[in-house]
This record gives structure tokens, C-alpha cells and sequence, in this order.
């Protein structure tokens, strides 16, 4: 048996050697929907290490906080939504929200733990930008989100977004 003990600082660097990422992500207004709130909170921190604004909430909230966001005139660009999310299902409130005039059509990326066959189908129909599986690394969360705002001026090609594709 071997063992050893190492301490490490961290060390910040200054402002200007920063990483820096495209301007139009900063204060990006993000609504995560996951039913585990370990999982939103993961998301919410990544989010805010990116300088996005984002807001958690379950399955059963999100069409709540897509109103409450949309009565403020602070309407979310985005939508990280967990396919398993809320009784009815991640699916159920994807199409609720593509439904309705009303929220100004976020991008939506469905998040799921479990990859089934026919999902890239219903997520084309239902225009979904982009379908993941878990785990995800940070690069490629950032990738999809790229990918996915950049295509939003590309929009004729209505190609799902993928893990692969990215």
C-alpha cells in the first residue's frame, strides 16, 4: 500500500488571460427544466461560469416560468429541457411551448439520460434544436449551445444538433 498526501492553490488568472466566449453569450437568459435538482444545479453553475443568466426549475414549472419570464419582458433565448422532466415528459412540454405564440420560440435542447430510437425524428418534427445524452462533458454543452445559436440564422436546414454532430 502506497499513499501520499499533495496540497495544491489555486491560482487565478488575471482578467486578461481569461478564456474569453462569444460576446453573445453573456447574459444569455437560460431555463433549465430537470426534475433533479442536483442536475439543475450542476447546469446552473456551468451556465453562470459562461456568464449566461440561467433559471432552474422541474417539470411542472416550466411553462410557469416561461410566462413569468415573458410578463417581465425578459423572455429566455434558450431552454436546456430534461426529456424525462415532469410527469407528461419532456416531449409534452417541448410541444407545449413550440405551441404557443406567446414565448417568442426559445431554442429548445432536450437532455436525455436515456437515448431511444426515433427521438432525432420527433425532435426534428417538434423543432428541437438539438438532443443530447447524458453525461455531458462541458465542451460539448458549449458546442451544442454554439452550434445551436449559430444555426438559429440557418435555420432552412432543420438538422437536429447532436453529441456527434458537434
Amino acid at each position: 500500500v502506497f499513499r501520499f498526501t499533495a496540497k495544491f492553490g489555486l491560482r487565478r488568472l488575471p482578467s486578461s488571460q481569461r478564456p474569453t466566449l462569444k460576446p453573445e453569450l453573456r447574459g444569455l437568459r437560460v431555463l433549465i427544466v430537470d426534475d433533479n435538482a442536483t442536475q439543475r444545479e450542476i447546469l446552473r453553475e456551468i451556465l453562470l461560469s459562461w456568464e449566461m443568466s440561467p433559471s432552474a426549475v422541474e417539470g411542472r414549472h416550466a411553462i410557469e416560468a416561461l410566462q413569468d419570464a415573458r410578463g417581465l419582458n425578459q423572455p429566455f433565448s434558450l431552454v436546456l429541457l430534461d426529456a424525462q422532466s415532469s410527469e407528461s415528459g419532456g416531449f409534452a412540454i417541448a410541444s407545449a411551448i413550440k405551441g404557443s405564440p406567446d414565448w417568442a420560440a426559445p431554442m429548445i435542447m432536450m437532455i436525455s439520460s436515456i437515448g431511444i430510437r426515433g427521438d432525432g425524428d420527433r425532435c426534428r418534427r417538434l423543432g428541437i434544436a438539438a438532443y443530447l445524452t447524458k453525461p455531458i462533458r462541458q465542451s460539448e454543452l458549449l458546442d451544442a449551445i454554439l452550434t445551436v445559436l449559430d444555426g438559429e440564422t440557418h435555420r432552412e436546414e432543420r438538422r437536429v444538433v447532436t453529441k456527434h454532430s458537434v
